[in-house]
């Protein structure tokens, strides 16, 4: 049972969050109820209405990462609020790197030398370049900050440079969002194993005439 919260999803329509009271499983000795992690989510939302479009994405960040560390079970309602939010930082990013564009573009304008040109789109070819590193390292966070960095630098190169290099920007930024739903899915999986393991142990253990939790701490401890 839980109380219902409407999310602002900016979607055309608000969603209700329930706030259950919904306990996570232990996790190096902290416990957080799922109520607690929604606020997160509810906080992000505010920020953004704010025009605090970083903040936002920090607490969404957070949100998720918290959401796939503490919640047993990542809920189809979670989900989908995780990707409307999302959808909607995405939004506001886009926008705000659209007039950070047009103000990089105007004074592109005014770079007369080839090699300044050229400098900058150099310089966004290794913000890409770092962007796939990091994204290699499944050190996310990182590899958006460089793609948003290459972004800015190839409006820096001039609008010629920005439409060759579109693609490639949408491409790695789709591929990003990608892999992080991959490892929201990934770590579900594991977090049911993991359930699934302990279920045997606890099985195995009455069988034998074992105290199962007894049997459970003693793992914990070996580990």
């Amino acid at each position: 049972a839980g109380s219902a919260l409407l999310l602002d999803t900016g979607l055309g329509r608000p969603a209700p969050l329930i706030l259950s009271q919904h306990r996570s499983a232990r996790t190096s000795g902290l416990f957080m109820t799922a109520t607690e992690v929604d606020m997160v989510l509810l906080r992000a939302s505010q920020a953004l209405r704010e025009g605090s479009v970083m903040e936002a994405a920090r607490m969404l960040r957070n949100a998720r990462e918290t959401y796939v560390k503490e919640i047993s079970e990542l809920d189809d309602e979670r989900r989908q609020l995780l990707q409307m939010m999302q959808a909607r930082i995405d939004m506001a990013v886009s926008k705000e790197n659209r007039a950070r564009a047009a103000a990089a573009n105007a004074a592109a304008q005014a770079l007369q030398a080839p090699e300044d040109i050229a400098a900058a789109a150099l310089e966004g070819d290794e913000f890409i370049s770092r962007s796939v590193s990091a994204m290699g390292r499944r050190d996310f966070p990182a590899a958006h900050q460089a793609l948003n960095s290459a972004r800015a630098a190839y409006a820096r190169a001039g609008p010629e440079t920005e439409r060759a290099r579109a693609s490639t920007l949408e491409n790695l930024f789709a591929s990003l969002r990608a892999e992080q739903e991959r490892g929201e899915r990934v770590q579900k999986l594991l977090r049911q194993k993991a359930i699934l393991a302990q279920a045997k142990k606890k099985q195995q253990a009455k069988e034998l005439g074992l105290d199962p939790d007894l049997v459970l701490r003693a793992d914990d401890e070996i580990k």
